[in-house]
Parts: C-alpha cells; structure tokens; sequence
C-alpha cells in the first residue's frame, strides 16, 4: 500500500469487503498496511468514480460519502484519514513503513503479530501482493510483497487472512485455480474465496471455525457488490461460484508479469 492509493477505485472496494467482513464489529480486524514510499507513477489515480454517486454510493453511502470528502473535499491522499477514523467497526491498523532488508521486515512482521493478537481476521495489504520467484524475501522491491511465511504466520496464531493480489498476465481462471491449490496446505484450509475485480482480487482464507460465517458474508458482499466485484470460491479441486454473473474461467489483460511463489526461497522463519 502507498499513501497515493488512497481513494483509488480498488481503495474504496478494499473498505468495503472489510467493512462487511467486520459485521459492524462483532469481528475483530487488523490491517497490515505494508506501507511503502509514494513514487513518482500515476498508480492510485483511478477516482473519477467519486464524481459518479448514482452508481457507486448505494454501494455504501457511509463509506462512499468519506472517502469522496476526503479525496475531493479535503484533498487528502493518506492511510492516516482512515486509520485514525471509525469507518470500520472493531478495526485496527499497523501503520509502519515496510522497507526491503531483512532484518528491519523480520522485526516489522514480529511487531507486527504482537500488533494483530486476538483478531478474528488479518489483513495484509501488499503493493503487488505474494511473492514471485524472480524477487526473494529481504531482496530489492521484496516490500512490495507479502511472503508464504508470513500469511502462514497469522494462520498458525488463529486468525482467518485476507490478501490483496494484482493480477499477473496470464489467464485468469488458471492463475486462481493454482493460487487456491497451493495455499491448500494450511492446516484445516477448507476453502479459498476470492473477490475478484477488473485488475485485483483478494483473497480470503477462512479459519475452521470461521469458515461458515465468513462463507455466508462472502455470498451476501457478492449480493450486493456483484456488479463490480465478482465472488468465487475454490473448495480442494473443484470450484464453487457465488452470486451472480460468475465466470472463473474469464480471461482479459493486466497491467504486470510476474506470479505466485511458494518456493523454499519465498519462505522464512516466523
């Protein structure tokens, strides 16, 4: 995440899945920002929707209404606007940079966890989202990624993790099927359920014990969101669609390269 993605049109639906996913609060939340520097690309620019209230706001209106103030009313482009407000019932943020190095990103995720004791749901939120092969952990632009250990981190202290990945170029369908089937060596990983948009999906692993409450918050988002994000989830070795307008198999282009690894070389000691 960069200060300049605030806002953006993938910024507001990210609220809002966490929104729902917190069920006014019964479901206690921490937010791994991942924060990195601002550069000097137009990533973050897509707000134009902000000026389009009849067709975004009955998405959400509370949350809409925010977000639209703070961009275009106030100007401001700062994970700080939403950390230090309650827009998001029962919801915590971990604010601190995420540099490349080793050593500071092992201290970071250490504080990190020590941060997200107790919650229900962590969420992590990369730049780019899981590590690749060509970019190991602790390595240049390392900090743009989240890494096996780390998601299997937060899994193994109870909590369900949700992930936001951009899609690479390649066909989509397949790229989900393979993304589901390799985190399926979690301990007690039922399902994989993914909130997919014309260029990002995050993904949610629910925990065992949160698996049918969070099934059935899946469906109902996709009720209500369905018309800009699809929901689908991926059981073992067959897929399951929800709501409406699913087509897992839908193929279009991304704007990156590049793909999930769980190689020995993505992996640390958490």
């Amino acid at each position: 995440m960069k200060n300049q993605y605030f806002g953006d049109v993938n910024d507001f639906k990210k609220y809002g899945l966490l929104k729902h996913l917190s069920n006014e609060g019964a479901r206690k939340i921490s937010v791994c920002w991942s924060l990195t520097e601002d550069d000097t690309r137009t990533d973050g620019g897509r707000t134009r929707y902000l000026a389009d209230p009849r067709k975004w706001r009955s998405l959400d209106p509370d949350l809409f209404d925010f977000v639209r103030e703070q961009v275009i009313g106030r100007g401001v482009r700062s994970v700080d606007s939403i950390s230090g407000a309650s827009v998001i019932s029962n919801c915590r943020f971990f604010t601190e940079l995420l540099l490349d190095d080793l050593a500071t990103r092992d201290s970071y995720f250490e504080r990190f966890f020590q941060f997200a004791r107790g919650s229900d749901l962590t969420f992590f939120d990369p730049d780019n989202g899981l590590g690749i092969t060509a970019i190991e952990r602790g390595k240049r632009n390392s900090s743009k990624y989240i890494y096996p250990c780390e998601i299997e981190q937060a899994w193994q202290n109870g909590h369900s993790v949700l992930f936001y990945q951009h899609f690479p170029r390649q066909p989509r369908g397949a790229f989900l099927k393979r993304l589901a089937d390799s985190l399926s060596h979690l301990p007690g990983l039922q399902s994989v359920y993914f909130f997919v948009t014309s260029h990002v999906v995050f993904v949610l692993l629910p925990t065992p014990d949160s698996e049918r409450l969070l099934a059935k918050a899946a469906v109902e988002f996709g009720r209500r969101w369905g018309s800009i994000v699809r929901v689908e989830a991926h059981r073992l070795a067959s897929t399951h669609p929800y709501g409406p307008g699913v087509n897992p198999g839908r193929v279009s282009p991304t704007p990156r390269t590049g793909g999930w690894t769980n190689s020995p070389s993505a992996r640390c000691t958490a």
